[in-house]
Parts: C-alpha cells; structure tokens; sequence
C-alpha cells in the first residue's frame, strides 16, 4: 500500500511505519488556531510528509511538526 504525500512524492506502507503522526486537531491546539487553518496549510502544501489515503480521508501529521509547529512558508 501507498499513500500520496503533499509533496507528491509516494510512501510505501514499511517507510509509513516508521514514523509517528499526530492529528489536525493536535496541531491546531499546539499552534493556537482554529482547524480550518491548519486544513488550509495542510491543503497548500505547507507541511511536507503530511498525507491522506484519499480526498476525504483524515489527515496524517509528522509529529515532528508538534516540536516545531510552524509551517513551511513559500518564497
């Protein structure tokens, strides 16, 4: 199995194993905001490794993003 991560890049079921994710809600707790901003960030491609199995599937969040919550800003 393999999932579609933000970046585009794919995942096999073994590499998503190894890592730990944490939930929209988490995040948004973390960060102080509301959950449709961190729906928006997670839609624009702001945290790199975040992934869902399908368009209405919940979201998948690195917990390294619990440690440094901000998200990737675009130049």
């Amino acid at each position: 199995m393999t999932a579609t991560v933000d970046t585009g890049m794919r995942l096999s079921a073994a590499e998503m194993r190894h890592t730990e994710y944490t939930s929209p809600k988490e995040l948004a707790d973390v960060l102080g905001v509301s959950l449709a901003t961190v729906y928006r960030y997670l839609e624009r491609g702001l945290y790199p490794g975040a992934f869902r199995y399908t368009d209405k599937a919940n979201w998948h969040i690195p917990i390294r993003y619990l440690s440094d919550p901000m998200p990737v800003r675009s130049a």
